[in-house]
């Protein structure tokens, strides 16, 4: 699917600020305390200034050029945090690049801990596909408590397909306080309703693990 925007006039917008937005949707009710936006277009593109979100407790930067042309290539940044009671500050910033039809996105998680995800959205329009891989590092369980139940001090994982059909990867090793350290592999092929278990394997000095099966995501979760 082609998508083209023609706008036959320039605009312009230097600075735009609402305060106290609320916003129902699907019966629920969103309260965005401030909305900025500096934008203009320009030879068929939107350039965005400065579009800055804060819906407490998220803030948002975005900036970057949409164009209207075919295909609508897009050129986008964002920073983006989040400060939570319960799980601390959450500090991130994306980059988007390319068409509808084929986007590279890169994403890069600063706090609470570091995850890095990159690679390719497709069909944006149509069927969304995916080809994702990334890594993490300095991951607990729960978040932010003293002494985590469950530690993962780097892991990768891969993940391509689309919402109906995908395959997805992992490789960490894993750490309690009670146990010793273990390697985890996993493999699965899975969709919406469903995820096949083709290898779950957990490896460590007193043994090994290993699980497969299905399990259905469908209404509720079942083995």
């Amino acid at each position: 699917t082609q998508v083209r925007l023609h706008i036959p006039i320039q605009l312009a917008v230097d600075q735009v600020l609402l305060s106290d937005l609320n916003i129902r949707y699907n019966n629920q009710e969103y309260l965005i305390q401030k909305l900025r936006l500096s934008a203009f277009t320009e030879n068929d593109q939107l350039i965005l200034k400065s579009l800055s979100l804060t819906a407490e407790p998220l803030a948002v930067d975005l900036q970057g050029q949409i164009g209207l042309s075919d295909g609508m290539p897009v050129h986008l940044s964002a920073q983006w945090q989040a400060a939570t009671s319960e799980y601390g500050l959450w500090q991130a910033s994306s980059q988007i690049d390319g068409k509808l039809q084929q986007l590279q996105i890169k994403h890069t998680l600063a706090s609470p801990f570091k995850f890095n995800v990159q690679g390719d959205l497709n069909n944006v329009m149509d069927e969304p596909g995916f080809k994702l891989q990334g890594d993490w590092q300095n991951l607990t369980w729960p978040l932010k408590q003293k002494i985590p139940q469950l530690s993962s001090e780097q892991g990768t994982f891969s993940v391509a397909g689309n919402l109906n059909h995908y395959l997805l990867k992992i490789d960490t090793q894993l750490s309690r306080p009670d146990l010793p350290n273990a390697h985890l592999a996993f493999l699965g092929e899975g969709s919406l309703d469903a995820l096949n278990i083709q290898t779950l394997e957990l490896k460590s000095s007193v043994g090994d693990f290993q699980l497969h099966g299905m399990v259905s995501l469908k209404d509720v979760t079942a083995f």
